[in-house]
Formats: structure tokens, C-alpha cells, sequence
């Protein structure tokens, strides 16, 4: 039986070099441990054996049996009093001085400290740190509770433990000392954690730990059962595969949430590795078998797998029906097809030919892409990044602001009969990492790659972001659009803008439209295809947090985004529908009173006390 520290107990057949012996009694191999633990003298080369036997016995590794202390028996010594703390504070110095010179000195000096915990108290924080290491959102404030309950036993100091967030590296490497005091936390630990660490260089010691943990092959198996055919699943779940296996020493490629040659082939080894009759992917063997063999040249393992048939000369083609939709019209197989066309850098071409097909006349709505602005991870410490900061308003950021209104705005959107879709999901990373430029190109050709894929012959793309500037009386909101010297470059992005600037106020401020080259406008226009009907882009500033009056506006959006969506909601379909003839009526809802008419739009923003948003949009874009 386990003695509360995950480590089976029960014996088995031990193999040694003058042959087969019975493993000794769990409560004989505690016996002798705590008695030659104690010990106040030097250990003899058989004391030693002893209790490299004895941890064996106790399915602890220590590596050879061999009379011989080294840096496993001082694991396995390690190992064993987690699980027997009332020992700690008896040992001997023979077994300090193995303890301190095999690498375990921090983990003795940690036990001690632990030790002098009662055991309930102990529990509670140990219950308290994995709590938090499942699900750091299950407890609040998780990066703080984490960091308070790592820092009572032993994990950080007090000057430590002012770096709260789980990506800082003196918390990771907290964390990681932790699951490796408690390898049995490996089957329960968030993926996504896991995913943060390997960023942050604890890749190799995560394997290391693997080795440690009969865990993580049963929780791969679990994951991908519960997954079924990776080929339809939604790149959350992609994700956590890829992390699983990466950590288990599968090597599955990058961790991108998109499925190739590389994952399929992890998988394959997976499975055959561990016997497994689950087989996520059809005909699995034969394609890894197929990869690995062929000396000839192969197509990039990335390469999208095709879900509907290719077009034919005189064919519509019809949005995927794989999978659910997202909540708001669009399936989560166009989703990932339309995210594997951008990682592998090809454009689906348009499915229909204006010469040769009939096409249906019915108007229709186009399909609208909320980008949340932010949220990319070019540092690479997979946390969100919150945009601009509010120094009026604790905690309130870009980022917070956006992310509250964006599904509802979504929502009010789809309402409307209008599907909408994410660049990233409310609190998630932007997919698709890479420098600064990819972070904001890659938005706009998602955004065209994905009406493609459910047929749209248009797409509507609004940026969400707020505005901050070192001059705090700048205020108000802005509707930018892609261009220069006061004309737009596109027609349909001026009108959207006009109508939006017409729909949305912050305060008594109308929204001002403004001109400018900013890459995630320039990028979407360059990218338009010219089947598209309607093809507009607008970034939206919705207010400026530093300044005190807008923040509090902007505070109220994040607390209730209901009018600030209904105000976008409007103008967007307002627009459409007057580019769009023979639409319905726009579905009304209870809204806010129109505001003010909006300034005239201008070429640049006018000078407030010298400062010009136009200029600092320029610089932060």
C-alpha cells in the first residue's frame, strides 16, 4: 500500500546478480530505513546496500544495488522521507551528508523546514498548491494562493515570492521543484502549465520527471481516447495532446494546436510503444510507416488535411460539416481549416467561378471576425498580453476591457443572422506565434481565410482595442481605417467606419474617423479577394484608459458591455445592409439613444495639448 506518497507498495519479484530474491515486507524495508537513517555514524558499504535494497524493495528507484551512494540513492533517500516526515527531523549526519552531496541539499533543507508544519497545516498547503497547479483559475486569485503556499513550505523565499505570476522564472522554478517533490502531480497538473514551463526551459528536467512518474502514458491514453479522431478535434484539445506527448518524450513537433505529420507520427509511436488498440487517426500505421520510409522528398508536415472534397468546374462548394459550431454560426472544423491554410502559408483559392458557375442571387449577410486586439505571446512566457494599463482603475487593462465585450458583441451580432468568429477566444493566447508583424498579419488572413471556408462572399473585420497616452486629458474614440493624406484605400472600410462612427459613443464624445497605415488594416485589404462583394476592415480605439473619464466609461463597458455592443452591433448591420439591398430588416434590440453626430473625418487626429493619437497609434502599431 502506498504510504501517502503515490509509490506502490506491493512486491514483486527483484532480479540481482545472483539471481531471483523475494522482496522484503513493506514494514521490514521501514524498519531498517528508519533505523539506518538515524544513524549517528558513517555507513559501511552493506548499511548502504541495506538501504538501497530496501527503497528498491519499496518500488523506490535508486539505481544499482551496488553498495555505493551516488545521486539515485540520494533521490531515492529523498523520495521516501516526502512520504515519512516524521523521520526528517531524527536523521542522522550520514544521511545528511549523502543527502547534501548528491544533489538533494535545497529538498533536505525544504523537508526540515516542512517538518516542523503540523500535518494538517502541511496538508492544507500541499491541498492548496495542487488545487492550483489543476486548475489556477479554480481558486480566485490562483497565481497569488500558488505563490503564498509555495513560499509557507519552503519553495520560494519572502523576497521570492513578490514575483506572482506563474510565468516569471523564480515561480516556474517553484513550481517545478514542487512536481518534483510530488511526481505524482504529473497526472493532474493543467496542460497548459505544463506548456508554460517547456517555454520557459523546463522541458528536459519535465522529461527527467517523466521517468520518475508511471503517470503521464496513462494520462496520454486517457486524453486521447476521450479526444477520439484528432483530425476533427478543436485545437484546444490539439494543444494539450501535443504538451502530453512533448513532455512524455514522443516528439509530436511544435506546439501549435494544428495536426500534421509530425503529430500523427507521435501519436503512432505512442501507440505502439504502449500497445494501445486506440487509433485516433485513420490508417495511422500505414501513413507513419508511409512518412518515415520514402527517401524521395515529402510535402511539409504541416499541410492541412482536406475536409470537404475539392471544387469541380460547375460545383458551389458548401461550408465543412464536421464538427459543432462555435456559438455563433461558424463550425470549429472551418475554424482549424481556416487557422491550418495560415500556418502553412496557402490561400484557399475562391470556390466559385464567376464564369462558369450560377450563382445564388439571395443576399446575404457577410461573415464578421472580432479580432481581440493583444493578446499575442512574443515574449514566449504563454501569458497574455494585457495591452494598455489604466492608472486610474486598478486592474483594469485593454485586454480586460475587450475581452468582456467581445462575445457579447458576438452574441448581438449572431442575433442579427450574422455569423461571427474569434481571432482569439476571450483570456486566450493568440495562435500562431511569431514576431510582431506575423502576431498582427496573421489576424487579417485568418479572418479572409475563413470566410472562405464557409462560403461568405464577404467578411467583416473589427479590431477591438482602448487607447492610452502619456497626455491624460486625450480622450474620446477612434474608427481607423486602412489609408493616407485623408482617403481611405477602401470604399467599404470608409463606409463601416462612418456608420460605426455614427453607432458608437464613449460618453458624450462622438467617435472620430481617421486614416492610417497600421499592418493589421494594410494586411486584411492586401489580402482581400476579389469574388468579395463586401470587404471592409475598421480598428476600433473604443476610449482612452488614461484618461480618468474614459476609464471609468471604459470600466463600465468591462462591467457591462451590453450597450456598448448593442452601439456596435447596430452600426455594423446598418452598414450592411445598406451595401447589401434586399436584406431583411435589421432585427432591433433594445438599445441606447443614438448619440450626437460625429466630427467630420479628418486625415489625422487634432492636437490635443500636443499630443496626437494618430502619431502614437503609428508607433505602437
Amino acid at each position: 500500500m502506498p504510504d501517502g506518497s503515490g509509490f506502490p507498495r506491493t512486491p514483486a519479484a527483484i532480479k540481482t546478480s545472483q539471481g531471483q530474491r523475494t522482496p522484503l515486507p513493506a514494514e521490514s524495508c521501514n524498519a531498517i530505513l528508519h533505523d539506518l537513517l538515524t544513524k549517528k555514524t558513517p555507513f559501511t558499504p552493506a548499511e548502504i546496500e541495506q538501504i538501497q535494497t530496501a527503497l528498491t524493495d519499496l518500488s523506490i528507484k535508486t539505481g544499482k544495488i551496488d553498495k555505493v551512494a551516488g545521486t539515485k540513492t540520494a533521490a531515492g533517500i529523498a523520495d521516501y522521507l516526502r512520504s515519512n516526515m516524521d523521520l526528517v527531523p531524527q536523521l542522522g549526519d550520514p544521511a545528511k551528508v549523502i543527502l547534501r552531496s548528491y544533489g538533494q541539499g535545497e529538498t533536505l533543507q525544504r523537508l526540515t523546514l516542512q517538518a516542523q508544519i503540523p500535518n494538517e497545516t502541511r496538508h492544507y498547503h500541499e491541498q492548496q498548491i495542487e488545487t492550483a497547479l489543476v486548475d489556477l483559475n479554480a481558486m480566485g486569485r490562483g497565481h497569488q494562493a500558488l505563490k503564498n503556499n509555495l513560499r509557507e513550505l519552503g519553495y520560494l523565499t519572502e523576497a521570492q515570492s513578490k514575483q506572482t505570476r506563474v510565468s516569471n522564472p523564480v515561480m516556474m522554478e517553484a513550481v517545478m521543484k514542487y512536481l518534483e517533490d510530488h511526481p505524482q502531480m504529473l497526472a493532474r497538473t493543467d496542460s497548459s502549465l505544463m506548456r508554460v514551463m517547456m517555454q520557459g526551459g523546463f522541458d528536459d528536467r519535465l522529461q527527467t520527471l517523466v521517468q520518475r512518474s508511471e503517470f503521464m502514458d496513462q494520462r496520454i491514453e486517457e486524453k486521447l481516447k476521450q479526444t477520439g479522431n484528432i483530425e476533427t478535434a478543436n485545437y484546444r484539445d490539439i494543444y494539450e495532446i501535443q504538451t502530453l506527448l512533448k513532455i512524455g518524450g514522443y516528439n509530436p513537433g511544435g506546439i501549435d494546436g494544428i495536426v500534421g505529420g509530425r503529430l500523427r507520427g507521435a501519436v503512432s509511436r505512442y501507440n505502439i510503444a504502449n500497445g494501445s488498440t486506440q487509433t485516433p487517426v485513420p490508417e495511422l500505421r500505414d501513413q507513419f510507416r508511409t512518412e518515415t520510409q520514402v527517401a524521395a522528398p515529402v510535402t511539409p508536415v504541416r499541410q492541412p488535411q482536406q475536409v470537404t472534397p475539392p471544387a469541380t468546374p460547375g460545383t458551389i462548394m458548401m461550408p465543412p460539416a464536421v464538427g459543432v459550431t462555435n456559438g455563433y454560426g461558424v463550425s470549429n472544423a472551418a475554424i482549424e481549416q481556416a487557422w491550418s491554410r495560415v500556418a502553412s502559408g496557402e490561400r484557399k483559392p475562391p470556390e466559385i467561378n464567376p464564369g462558369s458557375v450560377s450563382i445564388d442571387s439571395t443576399p446575404k449577410r457577410p461573415l464578421v471576425v472580432i479580432d481581440l486586439g493583444h493578446g499575442s505571446n512574443i515574449g514566449g512566457n504563454s501569458r497574455v498580453d494585457p495591452g494598455a494599463i489604466s492608472p486610474h482603475i486598478k486592474n483594469l487593462s485593454e485586454v480586460a476591457v475587450i475581452d468582456s465585450l467581445a462575445p457579447v458583441l458576438a452574441r448581438q451580432l449572431h442575433a442579427r443572422g450574422y455569423q461571427v468568429a474569434f481571432t482569439r477566444g476571450n483570456g486566450e493566447i493568440l495562435r500562431l506565434e511569431g514576431d510582431h508583424d506575423r502576431t498582427l498579419r496573421v489576424r487579417s488572413l485568418f479572418a479572409h481565410e475563413l470566410a472562405q471556408e464557409v462560403g461568405s462572399q464577404g467578411v467583416v473585420m473589427l479590431s477591438l482595442h482602448a487607447n492610452s497616452a502619456t497626455n491624460q486629458s486625450a480622450s474620446g474614440a477612434y474608427a481607423y481605417v486602412q489609408g493616407s493624406n485623408g482617403r481611405a484605400s477602401n470604399a467599404e472600410s470608409q463606409a463601416l467606419a462612418r456608420s460605426i462612427g455614427e453607432g458608437y459613443t464613449i460618453g458624450q464624445t462622438p467617435t472620430r474617423i481617421h486614416q492610417a497605415d497600421f499592418s493589421v488594416l494594410r494586411n486584411f485589404e492586401s489580402a482581400v479577394p476579389k469574388t468579395d462583394k463586401v470587404s471592409a476592415a475598421v480598428l476600433i480605439e473604443l476610449g482612452y484608459l488614461t484618461n480618468r473619464g474614459d476609464a471609468q466609461a471604459l470600466n463600465e463597458m468591462r462591467n457591462n458591455p451590453s450597450t456598448a455592443a448593442a452601439q456596435i452591433a447596430g452600426a455594423v448591420d446598418n452598414y450592411v445592409h445598406q451595401r447589401v439591398p434586399g436584406l431583411p430588416a435589421p432585427q432591433t434590440e433594445t438599445a441606447p439613444a443614438a448619440p450626437a453626430p460625429p466630427a467630420a473625418a479628418t486625415s489625422a487626429p487634432e492636437p490635443d495639448n500636443g499630443f496626437s493619437p494618430w502619431r502614437w497609434l503609428m508607433n505602437r502599431f
